[in-house]
């Protein structure tokens, strides 16, 4: 993502109660920016679905990383290795299960962020 584009502010907790209803309102994730560029190392999505989901983890661990230090947008890389839930569905949506995986490991991730010591310049 280039260095001179904005990332919007991680929402607070008034303002994220405020904004979602209470099915969305599982976690405060800021929203990855539309510049963000993916690019896929190793392998390839065997369907749809595993396509869309290795795409939504990786874009917003991305982000969650560079929320950490706005001040700074080094590249980002992202290891995935996801079970196959539906592994013979070509079917790009997302079920109810893929959402509270996805809201488990990105509060995770999130923690672990947080646990990091701040960057010194």
């Amino acid at each position: 993502m280039p260095a001179t584009a904005p990332l919007l502010p991680m929402p607070s907790d008034s303002e994220d109660a405020q904004a979602e209803s209470e099915s969305d309102a599982q976690s405060p994730l800021p929203q990855p920016p539309a510049s963000i560029v993916l690019t896929p190392l190793l392998g390839t999505t065997p369907n749809a679905h595993m396509y869309t989901l290795t795409n939504l983890y990786a874009s917003q661990i991305a982000t969650l990383a560079w929320h950490r230090d706005p001040a700074t947008r080094d590249p980002v890389v992202i290891g995935l290795a996801l079970k196959r839930g539906r592994s013979e569905s070509d079917d790009p949506t997302l079920t109810e299960e893929d959402r509270r995986a996805y809201f488990s490991i990105m509060a995770l991730v999130k923690s672990g962020l947080d646990q990091l010591q701040p960057r010194r310049p």
